[in-house]
């Protein structure tokens, strides 16, 4: 007989939490607490992250996501002006790497190029 029991991350958690904080006297509590502000100010020494502490990583995450959602609501709109602009610029700047006959031929030889890796099989 197998027993295959799932819990919920988050109810996990809350179980752990609610079992630490019962666990510790008034000043335990008090010290992980300062200790746990603490490391959300703290910025990070390295990685992807150094000089964010936490709670600024966790800002500015939420700032790039409600950005993200108001462009992509706003690009949605097909009148949209912002649409609009973006639109022109890209038809501007492809027509001048088009016209450009230095960027043109750029672009024909890594198509070119790509096409022949394609066919060939070669990757470098």
């Amino acid at each position: 007989m197998e027993l295959n029991v799932k819990l919920e991350d988050a109810k996990i958690r809350e179980a752990v939490s609610e079992a630490v904080m019962r666990s510790l006297d008034d000043s335990s509590r008090r010290t992980l607490i300062e200790a746990a502000i603490a490391h959300l100010l703290t910025p990070a020494a390295d990685g992807y992250r150094k000089g964010t502490s936490p709670i600024q990583a966790l800002f500015n995450d939420s700032i790039e996501s409600v950005a993200k959602s108001e462009l992509e609501r706003i690009m949605a709109a097909e009148d949209s002006p912002l649409r609009l602009r973006l639109r022109a610029l890209h038809e501007e700047a492809a027509k001048k790497v088009f016209e450009d006959a230095a960027s043109r031929d750029k672009i024909v030889e890594t198509v070119a190029n790509g096409i022949r890796r394609a066919i060939t099989g070669e990757r470098y």
